[in-house]
């Protein structure tokens, strides 16, 4: 019982929530700036964080939620024509890192999509990632990351094959691009 009084106590005892100020069109104009500074980003993620802002507001000081939603509608079309927000550029920036990493195309679309990167951007960004290789020179990124495959020592390399291919096949890769990939760049 005494553990309990004292958690009791502890409860009882602990700071108020801390509530934010209310936000106008100003003050989501400062914060979309602060946070691009901050992340950068597509414009679906600004629109979530600036939303949650509006809707806290709106929840804790009973602020007009269409005028804030009007808002942070507003704010966004600014910050895309002032070039600071640009889905496209962010998707081929996104792109070519994740391909630099050793992810495919395939888990590249998909990560673009939870982004919330328009289908024509993903379609674009993938058309110049497959110019630049495509499937084969990520695969072959992961492989180097990884140390599968060709770059196994001699001994460990006909053992560890299926658990290679499987890496890659896991990863998004087709099986032709697996096999390649394992067996190196000059294969």
């Amino acid at each position: 019982m005494p553990d309990q009084d004292r958690r009791v106590e502890y409860f009882a005892t602990r700071k108020p929530r801390r509530v934010p100020p209310p936000v106008d069109a100003a003050s989501l104009l400062r914060l979309a700036r602060e946070y691009l500074d901050r992340f950068g980003g597509p414009s679906a993620n600004l629109r979530r964080v600036l939303e949650r802002h509006a809707q806290r507001s709106h929840r804790d000081h009973g602020s007009d939620a269409h005028a804030l939603s009007a808002a942070v509608e507003n704010v966004i079309a600014q910050m895309v024509e002032a070039g600071a927000v640009d889905d496209q550029r962010f998707a081929v920036a996104k792109a070519a890192s994740l391909a630099d990493r050793g992810i495919s195309r395939r888990m590249t679309v998909q990560r673009l999509r939870e982004k919330g990167i328009g289908a024509n951007d993903i379609d674009q960004a993938v058309a110049e990632l497959h110019a630049s290789g495509g499937d084969l020179a990520a695969a072959l990124n992961l492989v180097k990351r990884r140390r599968l495959g060709y770059l196994r020592p001699e001994a460990e390399r006909k053992l560890r094959r299926d658990k290679d291919l499987a890496v890659l096949l896991r990863g998004g890769f087709g099986f032709d691009v697996a096999k390649l990939a394992l067996a190196g760049e000059d294969g």
